[in-house]
């Protein structure tokens, strides 16, 4: 280029003789397959991440090996992709133009980087965002005023030491407690398949207080009353007939003072509402389930 400033017009072609454009188109063509489909298998993962570690709406997503937990498909992050690449092509016009948001991309990489730190230091810093659940037994213990009442109540929970929202929404409004609660945990293991041995974990936390932890491993769909069926050869046995299941559902709404773009508070919203329910996620039989329902500002 310092010898033949007409080459910035392309700098990438001009640096073969004429006889290499072809080649070159070929090597550029393979290049940008291989850098789509790694754009597309980041996506698909770092989709099936948010959803496990409850930063993103319950999504579906599909395993096509039985060995490799990376090989999955992810529809709705698919056809997202698409609208995106067509909105881009539509938008920027050229590639001079596509070329210089890439700054913009890897700006917005550092950007997000620097909020998941942040994150990671809150969680370890063990700030409060709910009632730690130790604390919420410890209460029950002392307290004598709270009505038991026959059954068993399950409440899916993804934290296993605080307590449910659905729990304390039932407790404020009801005032009563089933003679068994059971908080119920459902982890994704970084294997193909877990035995069906080491499926369930029953522990005691307080008289009528249990947990049960539940794992499965990540092309394992999840089938939670098939799960409480294990639970008998721990002594907890449930009878589907007596047995409730409170799940809490958060209902998004834009805030009217947003601190970020409206269109990306709106954006979440729709895509928390498009969701897998939890209810058929889990394979929980509808006739059983009780939502407990709270509003959540932006």
């Amino acid at each position: 280029m310092l010898d033949n400033p007409e080459a910035a017009r392309n700098p990438f072609y001009l640096l073969v003789p004429d006889w290499g454009l072809y080649p070159m188109v070929a090597l550029s063509t393979l290049a940008t397959v291989i850098a789509s489909q790694a754009v597309i298998s980041g996506v698909f993962s770092l989709s099936r991440q948010a959803v496990q570690l409850g930063y993103s709406p319950r999504l579906e997503i599909r395993h096509t090996s039985d060995e490799e937990e990376g090989q999955i498909y992810i529809p709705r992050a698919n056809w997202g992709l698409l609208v995106a690449i067509i909105a881009l092509v539509v938008g920027f016009k050229s590639s001079t133009n596509l070329a210089a948001a890439y700054g913009i991309a890897v700006t917005g990489t550092m950007g997000a980087t620097t909020i998941l730190a942040l994150v990671v230091a809150r969680s370890q810093w063990k700030w409060p965002g709910a009632l730690p659940l130790d604390m919420f037994l410890k209460q029950q213990k002392d307290s004598s005023s709270i009505i038991r009442v026959r059954g068993t109540a399950i409440f899916m929970t993804g934290g296993t030491e605080t307590v449910p929202i659905a729990l304390l929404h039932n407790l404020k409004h009801n005032k009563v407690l089933h003679q068994r609660v059971v908080f119920l945990t459902v982890i994704s293991d970084d294997i193909p398949r877990v035995s069906a041995r080491d499926r369930v974990l029953v522990e005691g936390l307080a008289e009528g207080f249990y947990r049960i932890t539940v794992r499965y491993g990540f092309v394992q769909e999840p089938d939670i009353p098939k799960v409480l069926r294990l639970c008998k050869a721990y002594g907890l046995e449930f009878d589907m007939m007596d047995t409730s299941f409170f799940l809490g559902r958060e209902t998004l709404i834009p805030s009217t003072h947003p601190e970020m773009a409206e269109w990306r508070e709106r954006l979440f919203v729709v895509m928390s509402r498009n969701a897998v329910s939890a209810t058929d996620f889990f394979r929980i039989p509808a006739g059983r389930v009780v939502e407990l329902g709270t509003q959540v500002q932006l």
